[in-house]
């Protein structure tokens, strides 16, 4: 919560919170070829939960205002 809070201060975002790793998920049983899977970006948790307070902090001030 910490580190939260001092990023959300200084306005810097940790570029780990901005890096996703793709995992190729296959579409069919027998995928042989890259075309034949589709991509998942996968995020860090602290990432998620900083960007999901954000844009709750985001949504409360547009609809409010």
């Amino acid at each position: 919560m910490k580190l939260m809070k001092n990023i959300w201060r200084k306005g810097h975002i940790l570029k780990y919170y901005q890096i996703a790793e793709d995992c190729f998920a296959p579409m069919e049983e027998i995928s042989a070829e890259i075309r034949q899977s589709r991509t998942i970006s996968l995020l860090n948790a602290e990432g998620k939960i900083f960007f999901a307070v954000v844009a709750r902090r985001i949504t409360l001030y547009v609809v409010d205002n």
